[in-house]
């Protein structure tokens, strides 16, 4: 099972690795990172592409960059830099177990298992998102990303 889950990672196909869960209690998608906002008419320079790098790099290297790379896809190659594969394959990180940031399946007899998972703001930081205000709706996305 493990050559299958390390072959998985290589490939990017994204998988869970879920953990019998510890606590009674709902693991709560919590949002902890918010992609950055920029005025409308803003100009991007090297300096944006630059703080994307390390802010990417500092994110990914925390206990959710394991949820990246579990993810597959474009997320999980840009997280293939910054993440053990061992340390993937070892279950749900401390985000799950101590943050209960993370996703809960029930089973059929009322088992709970656990593991980790990006919220939509992390997997924007990943691929460079700027949220900009238009001044003609609240928030929307500005056609930028560096991904």
């Amino acid at each position: 099972m493990y050559q299958v889950a390390r072959e998985f990672l290589a490939r990017g196909i994204p998988f869970h690795t879920f953990n019998v869960s510890c606590t009674p209690t709902h693991v709560q998608l919590d949002t902890i990172a918010v992609a950055d906002f920029r005025l409308s008419g803003y100009r991007f320079s090297l300096n944006d592409y630059t703080s994307y790098l390390q802010r990417c790099a500092a994110f990914l290297s925390s206990p959710r960059g394991r949820a990246a790379l579990l993810m597959g896809g474009i997320v999980g190659h840009l997280a293939h830099e910054h993440v053990s594969l061992d340390g993937v394959l070892q279950g749900p990180s401390s985000a799950v177990t101590n943050q209960r940031i993370g996703v809960k399946y029930v089973n059929r007899s009322g088992l709970e298992f656990c593991d980790d998972v990006l919220t939509e703001d992390e997997m924007d930081i990943i691929c460079g998102v700027y949220r900009c205000y238009t001044g003609k709706s609240y928030f929307g996305n500005c056609n930028c990303s560096y991904c």
